[in-house]
């Protein structure tokens, strides 16, 4: 428990600290007795650090307002490529997918 708390306190450092065109924030992955296969996708975060990590993130380029604002037409998953690849959002993968289900979490597409 101890080593994910730690983890997870150096990914959200990472974020606070990057910002479009920095390297992705190192995290580390403690190591478990589990298969891959047993092993999450996302580990389990609080809500409150899983909101500070989109907040730090997002805010790096726009505003929260925006990502609240946002009206759905593409996923989440979609978009936080994009931020990637066209924008050069500095975000590890398995980073993505945790800002990826928060985000689907509080703001689902509109329909």
């Amino acid at each position: 428990m101890k080593i994910i708390c730690v983890a997870i306190a150096l990914a959200v450092a990472g974020f606070a600290l990057g910002g479009c065109g920095s390297k992705p924030a190192a995290t580390q992955t403690p190591k478990s007795a589990a298969t891959p296969a047993q092993q999450p996708t996302t580990p389990a975060i609080s809500d409150a650090d899983m909101a500070k990590l989109v907040h730090d993130t997002c805010t790096n380029c726009h505003t929260m307002a925006r990502v609240k604002a946002y009206s759905g037409k593409e996923s989440w998953q979609t978009v936080i490529a994009r931020m990637i690849k066209e924008h050069g959002a500095k975000v590890a993968p398995q980073q993505a997918q945790m800002i990826e289900a928060y985000l689907e979490k509080t703001h689902p597409a509109k329909k």
